[in-house]
């Protein structure tokens, strides 16, 4: 029990090991109030506290006062503009705020217009031919094949790969796939599965899927990959799972989803910096 208080200290540093490099004291890694006297002004202006060029004096009881006030305005703006606010009700008897769902305003003319110039431009496609075509054009499944990195044996190696990476990207099965794929048994497709795939080979593939739409123009259109940032979500896990634990911060037991939004793309990473959920997506494609 001692040794397991003790991991648990260090791990969230309430104890430190002098001289270490993991569990070292994260107080003395801070700045010196020195140094924060000196960027403090800027880092205001910053964050939107202060205005560009306000020399005021910073101390704890001014800043108090001027977050109370604008506080205050916030919520004058807030009372004035209820009366008006259809969306919002709080109830007088226990002043519970509810917010009505929101209904979108009408299609406009120019919307529809453009919806259908789309769809002239790109037409329905099935997700299966979605992955033949980028199979075609990137040439990611010939990073498949036998584990002795011979020629594969088939008489279709394109499309077997192709099938086998829906059937295995859907959950399906081999054999449920079989049921609605005709030309290809359960057997080939979990022959293939389970010979000619593994997961380092799964992530060759993906790199190259993600290289190839990192080349696109659509990819830069919002930026050049330099923007990112992140939001954590909260997630419900089983009460009996071995890797969760409660959160302080949500008071539950589960797991956090961290969205890591850039302007060039979206990932999430399923981690909890608190051991709610020790796992990680790995991202083996370069961004």
């Amino acid at each position: 029990m001692v040794f397991c208080y003790l991991a648990e200290e260090l791990r969230t540093g309430d104890v430190a090991v002098i001289g270490s490099e993991e569990y070292a004291d994260w107080s003395r890694q801070l700045l010196s109030w020195e140094t924060v006297e000196v960027k403090l002004p800027q880092y205001l202006v910053d964050v939107g506290l202060r205005e560009a060029g306000d020399v005021r004096p910073f101390d704890a009881a001014a800043f108090t006062a001027e977050l109370r006030a604008k506080l205050t305005a916030a919520a004058a703006v807030a009372d004035g503009g209820y009366p008006g606010n259809e969306d919002l009700f709080i109830d007088p008897k226990t002043g519970v705020p509810t917010l009505a769902a929101h209904r979108a305003d009408e299609q406009r003319p120019s919307a529809r217009k453009l919806e259908q110039a789309i769809k002239a431009r790109m037409p329905e496609r099935s997700l299966l031919g979605i992955v033949a075509r980028t199979a075609y054009w990137i040439e990611w499944w010939h990073r498949f094949g036998p584990v002795s990195g011979s020629d594969p044996k088939l008489a279709d190696p394109f499309g077997r790969y192709v099938i086998t990476t829906f059937v295995k990207g859907t959950n399906m099965g081999p054999y449920e796939a079989a049921r609605h794929i005709p030309g290809v048994s359960g057997h080939e497709l979990s022959m293939a599965a389970n010979r000619h795939f593994s997961i380092s080979k799964l992530n060759e593939a993906i790199a190259d899927v993600v290289n190839a739409h990192a080349r696109l123009d659509m990819s830069r259109v919002w930026g050049n990959g330099t923007t990112v940032a992140a939001d954590g979500t909260h997630m419900d896990t089983y009460l009996n799972n071995l890797l969760a634990e409660t959160s302080v911060r949500y008071g539950k037991p589960g797991g956090i989803a961290y969205h890591h939004v850039a302007d060039t793309y979206r990932t999430i990473d399923l981690q909890n910096p608190r051991s709610l959920i020790n796992v990680r997506k790995s991202r083996s494609a370069s961004r």
